[in-house]
């Protein structure tokens, strides 16, 4: 297992959580944004790194969401996109100063891509390259395809039981997406996501959530208490949850940065259709997407191997090292 480091450090006025996997002499620094709002991507990153690497991967914990959560027990009301924003900037002038000034190519996966793009909408200089992991671009747009895909799943359903009991659930979210709001978003999208799972659509392909959480327990910096904050996550963050439910950023077309997307194929939880006809709309110095055709949401864990890959061609990639070499 790689070697790994883990610290708080004072960020915006909070002790924010920091897990680092060095290595001696690279020159590239990788920065993970976890997704959810809320979901901490620390206990999986020993499963996604390959055992030989050329540049320093780092996550942290964002405030209100895991070992960040447990030192400041942040409240809703504290938890906004605009302080996040903030707490990702002071974060990456802190990186560059630990990493002596190393190229930080800034990667977001699901609520982790929405605020990495707002992120290079503000402050395209401070990163050589951006890449999107299931690209959050349109969530309602998203969830009305999840939504049809669902209900066709439904009908490969042998238990007839079964099947029933989840078309009842659907059809008390009737309306879906279009009836989310600032007050019910976090509840209403939990319950879809439970549904999508029962169905089979989203998760770990051929695999479940115990299966991820054998992942989790597994992990070099994993604890208990963990797990219980992750269980009252999306109620703390359910102001972000809002702001995600709204978002919509198809509009915004001009990027000053080298843009990467990464979709999986099978993903109805992000849905990359969605993602892909973002992307060929975009304009950048440079731009490529990648997609893994048979991989879900969770797409760095399915296909490890490509996707280490696809970093690694990513930092190697001229258009950024030339991005580094302007600015």
């Amino acid at each position: 297992m790689s070697a790994f480091v883990q610290e708080y450090i004072y960020i915006n006025g909070i002790k924010q959580y920091f897990l680092h996997y060095p290595v001696p002499e690279a020159d590239n620094v990788v920065l993970f944004l976890h997704g959810g709002p809320g979901n901490s991507i620390a206990h999986y990153l020993y499963a996604i790194l390959p055992k030989s690497r050329k540049y320093h991967f780092v996550c942290y914990d964002q405030r209100g969401c895991g070992k960040t959560q447990i030192a400041n027990h942040s409240r809703a009301c504290s938890l906004s996109l605009e302080v996040l924003l903030e707490d990702l900037r002071q974060s990456i002038e802190y990186l560059k100063i630990k990493y002596n000034f190393a190229r930080i190519v800034l990667m977001g996966h699901s609520w982790g891509s929405l605020l990495g793009l707002e992120y290079i909408k503000h402050y395209p200089k401070s990163v050589c390259a951006y890449a999107g992991i299931a690209q959050v671009v349109c969530f309602q747009e998203s969830e009305k395809i999840a939504y049809r895909h669902n209900m066709e799943l439904l009908q490969n359903i042998s238990d007839k039981k079964h099947q029933s009991q989840i078309l009842k659930a659907l059809k008390r979210l009737e309306g879906y997406p279009e009836i989310l709001s600032d007050t019910n978003a976090y509840r209403l999208i939990a319950k879809f996501r439970a549904l999508q799972a029962k169905i089979g659509s989203i998760g770990l392909k051929d695999s479940n959530t115990k299966g991820l959480f054998a992942v989790m327990k597994h992990s070099p910096v994993f604890s208990w208490r963990d797990v219980l904050v992750a269980l009252g996550a999306w109620r703390v963050n359910r102001h972000l949850v809002a702001t995600l439910a709204q978002y919509d950023t198809r509009d915004f077309l001009d990027f000053e940065v080298p843009m990467y997307f990464v979709l999986g194929g099978q993903d109805y939880q992000g849905v990359s259709a969605v993602a892909q006809q973002y992307f060929e709309n975009i304009n950048a110095p440079y731009k490529q997407c990648y997609v893994l055709e048979n991989a879900r949401d969770l797409l760095a864990l399915e296909g490890t191997e490509l996707f280490s890959k696809i970093v690694w061609e990513i930092i190697e990639s001229k258009a950024t090292s030339d991005n580094i070499e302007s600015k």
